[in-house]
């Protein structure tokens, strides 16, 4: 009986050593390099792979932007990687590359994947020019109480 016991213990040590060296195995590397095109400054951006049976892993950043803080990086669902800097700080013309871990061939999720850059909201047209009305407005206010007191100190 200890003999079998030996026998099944070296029969799953071995099993369990063949897994681990076949699961290693399939772990590939792959590096990927987004240009910035769009106009505006992004705080974050979004990339959503597909074919990556939901395996991405260890997200490291080798290019940031120039005058970039360090983002945060978050990998959700297994297929999709999440940076977001301190503040917006990617413009136009510049590049993000990083690197990431994956289960399956790196030819395997590339494209068609989705990127998408956020930016922090801006007033609009209509909105600066409610601020300027504002200004105009207080402008004016100011403009008359002075002027009445001087009307009043005249008297």
């Amino acid at each position: 009986m200890k003999q079998w016991r030996g026998i099944v213990t070296l029969a799953t040590f071995t099993a369990l050593i063949v897994f681990w060296f076949g699961v290693a195995a399939s772990q590939h590397i792959c590096t990927e390099t987004i240009h910035k095109d769009e106009p505006g400054t992004a705080i974050d951006l979004h990339v959503v792979y597909t074919g990556t049976g939901g395996t991405i892993r260890d997200v490291i950043l080798l290019t940031n932007p120039p005058d970039c803080g360090v983002p945060t990086i978050e990998v959700v669902g297994g297929n999709e990687i999440h940076f977001t800097w301190p503040e917006p700080c990617v413009d136009s013309c510049e590049v993000v590359e990083y690197q990431f871990t994956v289960g399956f061939p790196c030819e395997t999720v590339q494209p068609p994947y989705t990127i998408e850059w956020t930016y922090e909201p801006r007033p609009t047209l209509s909105q600066w020019v409610l601020i300027v009305l504002a200004v105009s407005v207080a402008g004016f206010f100011v403009w008359q109480l002075k002027r009445r007191r001087k009307a009043v100190a005249a008297v």
